[in-house]
């Protein structure tokens, strides 16, 4: 049975969502549907794909010209687990990954959160706050079945998370993208991923904008999905096919600005992060001053 022999593996809100869709659209690459199954991380009470045969079973259309196969679960980068467990299956496996200066990385993900449903507290500091509760397991949102996804400055910790996968993972077998080179000179890091991949330029140029911040016109209409959802997982029950609740759910969407941050806040946020900053220009050898 096949299996991927390539992974984006995060960080959340790094540009992993919009690399994904570009390397779907090559000819040469398969990417599962959905993006990110999250099968290795054994450590996250987090994915749908944890059965092996099901994972597994998401490969079965690749063709022969498929040369590069792949998910790009997020949360792997975290996990202290999912690296490994994929090593072990698949030890000349080639990882991607893609970080992005965590000041800016924390309120991102905050608002993704809160647009899936796992968080419930809507004020971005007021969450940060709430860190220490949630790591004993108190003001866990009932809609969240995994706590650890909202320890905001656990998550961000690029630096620490990058240093411990590339002690486990082959230099050659190692890509790590800066966001600000990804955003910057979208077409070069394109170009390096070919070449990481060993697919050829399929001379894309175009590299649209995916996964732009959003937010829901109404969080009550996202917790009614959320139940039918749910119910539909419990008893097994396949929809009534009429794309009601699907139709709704994309009206329920809307783009929005990001707040800007309160300046102590952003202060404060900047020096919990100064260390890891500071592990990640090591380990990239790379100038990250001006994130802080």
């Amino acid at each position: 049975m096949t299996q991927p022999n390539f992974f984006i593996i995060g960080a959340p809100k790094s540009g992993t969502t919009a690399l994904a869709s570009y390397l779907s659209l090559h000819p040469n690459v398969f990417l599962t549907d959905p993006k990110e199954p999250h099968h290795y991380n054994s450590d996250l009470n987090h994915g749908s794909f944890k059965d092996r045969e099901k994972y597994l079973s998401l490969f079965e259309q690749t063709e022969v010209c498929h040369s590069a196969i792949g998910e790009a679960s997020v949360w792997y980068l975290y996990s202290s687990e999912a690296v490994s467990n994929i090593l072990a299956d698949i030890p000349d496996a080639k990882f991607i990954v893609m970080l992005r200066n965590p000041v800016d990385m924390a309120p991102s993900l905050h608002e993704q959160v809160v647009f899936t449903g796992y968080e419930t507290e809507l004020d971005f500091e007021a969450a940060w706050e709430l860190q220490k509760r949630r790591r004993n397991g108190d003001d866990v949102p009932f809609w969240c079945d995994e706590p650890k996804l909202l320890l905001y400055e656990d998550v961000c910790l690029i630096g620490t998370q990058y240093e411990r996968v590339a002690r486990i993972i082959p230099k050659s077998n190692l890509l790590p993208i800066l966001f600000d080179d990804f955003k910057r000179d979208t077409r070069a890091v394109w170009l390096d991923v070919c070449k990481f991949l060993g697919i050829p330029d399929d001379g894309r140029s175009d590299f649209p904008i995916v996964n732009s911040a959003k937010t829901r016109r109404s969080l009550f209409l996202r917790r009614i999905n959320d139940a039918y959802c749910r119910a539909r997982l419990f008893i097994g029950f396949g929809g009534f096919g009429s794309g009601f609740f699907s139709k709704v759910g994309a009206w329920n969407i809307t783009q929005r600005e990001r707040p800007p941050l309160d300046p102590e806040f952003l202060a404060r946020l900047k020096y919990s992060f100064k260390e890891d900053i500071s592990l990640l220009e090591r380990s990239l050898g790379r100038d990250l001053s001006h994130w802080l």
